[in-house]
């Protein structure tokens, strides 16, 4: 962010962010405070904190001053930069649905999940915090923007009766993305959905279904890299207009993938 102080004396500023937290109400955290001078111009920057899975519904800036004089202040722009490192799962205050127990009135613990992009046919409210589903095809959930490039993404995953299933990064739509994948054809795959999908590389592994899996799945320029349970078991380049920017999340073929929580780093 850069912004000019035209008064001629001292202001201070704050950046805030506001995300939805306990009983869907907004909760604000802000970041220290940058003073600036009469007639300066800076650049400040903040590093948002991890806001307990918790989505952003607003972000903003406070400016004070000591004096009461009339002046002008200009924001001459605002950008995000940065992938992020976040864990992402049900937030704390909201409660696992349990079948027969009432539930809070209303809307309530739905705001965490309308922050994921659901092209899918069910992502049950109940079990783990991410149990979806998809009867025909492949199924994908995925949250993120164009800003994110290089990172990885970590989820210990378990398929009941798919095809396959894993996580997903540098997603650009629902039929845009690359994916790392444990098949029931006793497979490791990486892929890319552009429209139509191809296996840029397989490697023989052997796969169990109601097993869980430690997948990883790093992306660094046109390399994509498969880790199982921390080892490197797959990678390839992809030298074919690759994608270079985008969301992550997961998929699902044909049946149920359940996670308990998506990790980026």
């Amino acid at each position: 962010m850069e912004i000019e102080n035209i008064f001629s004396h001292e202001i201070s500023i704050t950046l805030f962010s506001k995300y939805w937290g306990e009983y869907d109400k907004l909760q604000k955290i802000s970041s220290n405070i940058f003073n600036l001078s009469g007639n300066e111009k800076k650049q400040i920057s903040w590093d948002v904190p991890d806001t307990g899975s918790n989505p952003i519904g607003q972000i903003g800036f406070n400016i004070a001053s000591k004096e009461k004089k009339d002046g002008e202040v200009v924001i001459n722009y605002v950008n995000f930069e940065g992938e992020p490192k976040q864990i992402f799962k049900r937030p704390d205050h909201v409660e696992n649905y349990q079948r027969g127990k009432e539930k809070k009135e209303g809307y309530y613990g739905e705001i965490w999940r309308n922050a994921w992009v659901q092209s899918l046919d069910k992502w049950e409210k109940r079990g783990k915090n991410f149990r979806i589903c998809q009867n025909n095809g492949r199924g994908i959930l995925f949250t993120g923007t164009d800003l994110w490039r290089n990172y990885s993404i970590v989820s210990n995953v378990m398929l009941q009766s798919s095809d396959s299933g894993g996580i997903v990064s540098r997603v650009q739509g629902v039929n845009k993305y690359y994916a790392f994948e444990i098949c029931k054809e006793n497979k490791l795959r990486i892929g890319k959905m552009n429209n139509d999908y191809q296996i840029l590389k397989e490697e023989e592994f052997e796969v169990e279904f109601f097993k869980e899996y430690n997948l990883k799945m790093t992306v660094i320029k046109n390399k994509i890299i498969g880790h199982i349970n921390d080892k490197v078991i797959i990678e390839v380049e992809d030298d074919d207009s690759p994608f270079l920017k985008g969301g992550a999340g997961l998929v699902v073929d044909n049946g149920t993938l359940v996670t308990e929580q998506i990790i980026l780093s």
